[in-house]
């Protein structure tokens, strides 16, 4: 929490960093102050370093989806677009309610050409969120507004 007050609100990022890694020392199986210090690198621009941390997030834990969807997130703004599928899948395997994940899914399948799968991760993602803007707007455009302000017509299904 201190790190979090740190980076977020002090905007003191090698403070925050240190309160991250004093928590690693605490207890090196957490796997939270590592994606946290990933979080601190990428809101710095240092994409090398943001993307090291989520990893250690991960090796830690493979099960904390919020570091598996922030590294299908650093991939995908690299284009790495099959490594940013494994990690968005992980973390739609591990958080199936979360809404974001099946949209950021769904926007990797779409750019591997796999339209019919990145239609359903979309769609679905619409349906957990009908305020999805992002989802939303790529669905209007290729299948049409819903008059009735619902999930287009191939979504509702």
């Amino acid at each position: 929490l201190i790190g979090d007050n740190l980076a977020d609100t002090w905007r003191h990022p090698a403070e925050a960093i240190a309160a991250y890694r004093r928590a690693i020392a605490g207890d090196p199986r957490f796997s939270w102050p590592y994606r946290n210090i990933g979080l601190v690198y990428e809101r710095q621009k240092d994409a090398p370093q943001a993307m090291e941390w989520f990893r250690k997030a991960a090796a830690v834990n493979p099960d904390h989806w919020r570091a598996r969807l922030s590294l299908g997130a650093a991939h995908y703004e690299r284009r790495e677009w099959r490594e940013a599928l494994e990690h968005f899948g992980a973390a739609v395997a591990l958080a199936p309610d979360d809404a974001g994940s099946h949209a950021d899914l769904g926007r990797t399948l779409l750019r591997l050409g796999r339209e019919p799968e990145g239609v359903r991760e979309l769609s679905i993602a619409v349906r957990i969120d009908p305020n999805l803007r992002s989802a939303r707007e790529w669905l209007d455009a290729r299948f049409g507004r819903d008059p009735r302000g619902g999930p287009t017509p191939f979504s509702s299904r």
